[in-house]
């Protein structure tokens, strides 16, 4: 669950009745319909090929779930 949480992923816990298979599917059809992409490039990228951690501050008043990667891999020299 740590990596899917760190990589902006979820977790579906196996349930392989109708019912458990028809909700998974449900929740991912919500996601792929109101999803964004915003993308951040460090003013000094360092060429490092180490990992740099991000936090994403979301107003208060936004009523939402945001779901964020907790950093990136910058490239290599």
């Amino acid at each position: 669950m740590d990596l899917a949480s760190e990589s902006g992923g979820r977790v579906f816990l196996a349930d392989d009745t109708d019912e458990g298979v028809d909700g998974d599917l449900r929740a991912v059809e919500e996601d792929m319909r109101n999803q964004y992409r915003l993308v951040y490039r460090p003013a000094e990228l360092k060429r490092d090929g180490a990992f740099h951690r991000i936090e994403l501050r979301v107003p208060e008043r936004v009523n939402s779930v945001v779901g964020v990667r907790s950093g990136y891999y910058a490239p290599g020299r």
